[in-house]
């Protein structure tokens, strides 16, 4: 990607998760709303879900995890935006 992209497509994937829980992604630097780009319920489910995802400096983006939960997740880019 760019460093001067503005955005990201991105499929995001959580799993291995060990309980209930969310990801949100947004553009590093900038603080977190309260929405989410993937929520699970239980330990151990795989899921994913298409984002498009503001970029910030360089374009990067963070990513949160939350509720009592660890995860690995998986970030694939499909497509960025200018």
């Amino acid at each position: 990607v760019p460093a001067d992209a503005l955005g990201v497509l991105i499929n995001v994937t959580a799993t291995n998760q060990t309980g209930g829980g969310f990801m949100s992604a947004r553009a590093n630097g900038v603080a977190y709303a309260n929405t989410s780009n993937l929520n699970w319920t239980a330990a151990g489910q795989t899921i994913a879900n298409a984002a498009t995802v503001a970029c910030g400096s360089g374009a990067k983006i963070a990513v949160r995890l939350g509720g009592a939960t660890a995860s690995n997740v998986i970030i694939d880019v499909v497509g960025y935006l200018r």
